[in-house]
């Protein structure tokens, strides 16, 4: 084993560690606090956005919407109909239901984490190790990420870089093959 495997478990323990100690409840509400709780909001709206559009009762909406300016031909209303101002409006009214729905489920799954039952404290805790597992494997990729874009595979000190991270638990193959890498190509071509 290398240190970076030594790195690797110690991180793993400390998280699990963190896990217990706040979890599922308090660290769900700490990680969808702020600008945080924002970006996984329009995260949501883009995913199911147009999923969402497609259900009738909203299409007739947007269209009655659209038809109170697409019958004028003055340049105002040209303009409101080439930006296409219903589906501003629509994300825009999307994003604040989606921000409403996360602060009531994250409350209401804290809240019932916080409960004085023993076997919803268990649960919590181990809920809470799973999450904080999760997040930290998602900061240790984004790490990879960024080492990844400002190093590449080809210089030296990613060549050495990958040698010295190659032991037990493979995190070479993770930093060359790096999940994150996959979103980030996705959302640059939908650029």
């Amino acid at each position: 084993m290398v240190l970076a495997d030594w790195l690797f478990i110690a991180g793993i323990l400390v998280m699990c560690a963190l896990g217990v100690w706040i979890g599922f409840g308090r660290g769900l509400a700490f990680f969808t606090k702020g600008i945080f709780g924002i970006i996984i909001s329009v995260f949501v709206c883009y995913c199911f956005g147009g999923i969402i559009m497609q259900i009738p009762f909203i299409q007739d909406w947007l269209s009655a919407f659209a038809s109170l300016w697409n019958s004028s031909d003055n340049f105002f209303c040209i303009l409101l109909t080439n930006i296409h101002l219903e589906i501003i409006v629509y994300y825009i009214v999307l994003f604040f239901i989606v921000q409403l729905l996360r602060i009531l489920i994250v409350n209401i799954i804290s809240a019932v984490g916080n409960s004085g039952f023993v076997l919803i404290k268990v649960i919590d805790r181990i809920l809470g190790v799973v999450l904080f597992l999760c997040m930290g494997m998602l900061v240790f990729m984004f790490a990879f990420q960024i080492i990844y874009w400002v190093y590449g595979t080809e210089t030296q000190f990613a060549k050495d870089f990958t040698l010295a991270i190659k032991g037990l638990f493979n995190l070479d193959f993770i930093y060359l093959n790096n999940p994150l890498s996959a979103l980030v190509n996705y959302v640059q071509s939908a650029i």
